[in-house]
């Protein structure tokens, strides 16, 4: 009798451990998941933000130039590619580059 009152107790102890343990991850998870979505918000506003940079005429080529370094670095590739060729080329013709 006394040997099943210790199982019990320890049974209790063992579903409280469990239930913390479970809920601590519950939490942590929920954070990791809302961190992974900031940081693809921060990714896609940095690339528009790059992109806004690349296409912008009045703003003077080196700092474009600029823009697309960081853009290709960062693996982006697209239309804005070919137009960051083309502002280099622009920057080279001007002798600034």
């Amino acid at each position: 009798m006394e040997l099943i009152k210790k199982l019990k107790e320890y049974w209790w102890l063992l579903t409280i451990v469990c239930t913390i343990i479970g809920g601590i991850w519950s939490i942590c998870w929920g954070f990791m998941k809302k961190n992974e979505e900031i940081l693809d918000s921060i990714k896609t506003t940095q690339q528009m933000s790059l992109k806004s940079v690349i296409w912008n005429d009045e703003i003077p080529i080196a700092e474009r130039a600029s823009a697309c370094d960081v853009y290709l670095s960062n693996g982006y590739n697209s239309l804005t590619k070919k137009e960051c060729e083309v502002i280099i080329e622009k920057g080279v013709e001007q002798g600034i580059f």
